[in-house]
């Protein structure tokens, strides 16, 4: 369907949430940060959405409570699609059965709103770190750019040719 964080710059992050109030101001602190854009949507459709048009989208933050679907099977609908794509869970459902379900489902991280309402720098700090690990082992794993690195960093010359072209000189 998208190619959702393929942009090597990626610089922007999409934020679910039911509250328009709350989306704006976690646009603007976010924004002020970390300076990537910061896309609102309400909904899961919204969020879906913008996963699937937006090759520059880095990261998804959600909350739980959403209109359509819970922030759970939010994150298990991208997870089909976009097995390792970072997906914050930022709520205020403190709550072990909560957090049970999200680390089951493979959550990114599972951040209580309280804990940072004054700590915007923090919050921030963990969004980068979730996509650098995500850019750092999508890198490890992808075997051309795993072939790129060897070949740039070998000392001999080596010439790689597939299907009868050369890919790498």
């Amino acid at each position: 369907m998208g190619t959702a964080g393929s942009n090597q710059d990626d610089g922007s992050l999409v934020y679910v949430s039911a509250d328009p109030s709350q989306a704006e101001q976690f646009a603007q602190k976010i924004e002020a940060v970390t300076g990537m854009t910061v896309l609102t949507r309400s909904t899961v459709t919204g969020g879906l959405e913008a996963l699937a048009t937006r090759p520059d989208l880095a990261c998804i933050v959600s909350d739980y409570d959403l209109p359509d679907i819970d922030g759970i099977a939010f994150l298990q609908a991208v997870r089909v699609q976009f097995p390792d794509f970072p997906f914050i869970l930022f709520t205020s459902e403190g709550n072990e059965r909560v957090a049970s379900k999200a680390i089951t489902a493979r959550v990114t991280e599972y951040l209580i709103k309280e804990h940072f309402q004054d700590h915007w720098s923090e919050l921030g700090t963990l969004i980068a770190q979730s996509i650098g690990t995500h850019h750092t082992q999508r890198s490890i794993t992808d075997p051309e750019a795993r072939a790129k690195v060897i070949l740039e960093a070998a000392l001999d010359p080596m010439v790689i040719v597939q299907n009868e072209t050369f890919r790498y000189a």
